[in-house]
């Protein structure tokens, strides 16, 4: 029994890796320059959409018309570009694992005092601000963090895909199907 592989995962474990990539450069290049990765720059974080956008759009494109003869419906562009998505978080979150700990070691204590200032700016008592820094604290474990991109990334993953997919969605052509028939007869 010859064993095939699923495309589609091929594809998005493709894209996302490349998406990934991309992140994690876009994320160290900035880290080098000296601009604060915690709380980046509008543009750093919107050239960081773009990429999830283009990666979104490349992926789905690619996975259409290599794998589908050039058609896709709206929900299997939807789920597919969420599924690019998954897989750049893995791969974002693992780089930001190695980030924290071999790059940048002060990265948790600048993270919680910048979160610890974020509360305070908002009005939240001693109180709240003590009992938000504890849980806090409880989830900066490596593999919570990667668990939290990885959902972050499928969060927004799925907003672009929403907007994406309407436009990437292909009926397969009727002319395919046509020939596709007379050549079985």
């Amino acid at each position: 029994m010859e064993s095939k592989s699923n495309p589609i995962f091929k594809n998005a474990m493709t894209s996302g890796l490349i998406l990934g990539v991309l992140q994690s450069t876009l994320i160290l290049i900035v880290y080098l320059m000296g601009v604060d990765i915690i709380r980046p720059p509008f543009a750093i974080s919107v050239l960081n959409y773009i990429f999830v956008i283009c990666g979104i759009i490349y992926g789905t494109r690619k996975y259409r018309d290599e794998s589908l003869d050039g058609a896709i419906s709206y929900s299997k562009a939807l789920g597919f570009g969420v599924l690019v998505c998954v897989f750049a978080g893995i791969i974002y979150g693992i780089y930001m694992i190695i980030h924290m700990h071999f790059i940048d070691t002060d990265y948790l204590t600048k993270f919680m005092s910048a979160a610890e200032e974020e509360y305070y700016k908002a009005g939240f008592s001693e109180k709240q601000i003590e009992d938000a820094m504890l849980m806090l604290g409880s989830i900066q474990k490596p593999v919570i963090m990667v668990l939290f991109t990885v959902f972050g990334s499928v969060a927004m993953g799925f907003l672009f895909s929403l907007v994406t997919s309407a436009f990437l969605k292909k009926k397969p052509s009727v002319f395919v199907n046509n020939q596709n028939q007379n050549l079985s007869n």
